[in-house]
């Protein structure tokens, strides 16, 4: 399983989570940060280096997914881990994170996780339920 945190705004990664564990039953590879109101970029950048801490020194690669481009989340993650092997992940949905955290460890390469962000995009549609219908009844 891929190590991720998901590090997001106010309670959106405990919300993330609890569906991932409703539907997969199991979160072990998962952390979250939740970054609220108040919190410092000094601060967020020394919980993202405690939270990820254990995947360095037990040598496990481990991914950093946010949930918007450009917000200190992402800011902060690409701070910390400018020097390590680690892809951050940002525009997080919870299809991409399913499949993130059912990758293999020895699979988490850009390669296959750019992969996944296509096959998450894809699941991103809109529908006119009202115009679906009639066009069934014709």
């Amino acid at each position: 399983m891929c190590n991720v945190l998901l590090c997001t705004h106010s309670t959106l990664a405990d919300g993330f989570r609890s569906a991932v564990m409703m539907i997969a039953r199991s979160a072990s590879s998962l952390e979250i940060l939740c970054f609220n109101d108040g919190c410092s970029m000094e601060t967020l950048m020394e919980q993202i280096i405690t939270k990820t801490e254990h995947f360095r020194q037990q040598n496990e690669s481990y991914c950093i997914v946010t949930d918007l481009f450009g917000a200190s989340p992402f800011n902060a993650a690409m701070q910390v881990c400018w020097k390590d092997q680690v892809s951050i992940v940002t525009g997080v949905n919870l299809a991409l994170l399913l499949e993130l955290l059912n990758l293999p460890q020895a699979d988490a390469t850009i390669e296959n996780i750019e992969n996944l962000i296509i096959s998450a995009r894809d699941q991103i549609r809109c529908y006119n339920p009202a115009a679906m219908m009639r066009f069934s009844e014709e």
